[in-house]
């Protein structure tokens, strides 16, 4: 998959998580109070998914830059 595809999901998917968080808060804010739990719990999976993005995003970052090959003068630099 290439790096512009992943960017274009990552994209994607924060659009989508942002969706849902919307909607979950007009619901709590509208919704009767049964439905307002539900808000609630789905408002809580949306922050967790998020989360569980942005950690498997990071650690992927995190891992490239491991794996990177420095030249000889890019080390010197530093």
């Amino acid at each position: 998959m290439t790096p512009v595809v992943k960017l274009w999901l990552r994209l994607l998917g924060i659009a989508v998580l942002t969706l849902i968080g919307g909607a979950a808060m007009y619901g709590i804010i509208y919704a009767p109070r049964f439905f307002k739990v539900l808000a609630m719990l789905v408002l809580v999976l949306g922050i967790y998914l998020l989360y569980l993005m942005v950690k498997h995003w990071l650690t992927e970052i995190s891992a490239s830059r491991k794996n990177a090959s420095f030249t000889e003068a890019e080390i010197i630099e530093d």
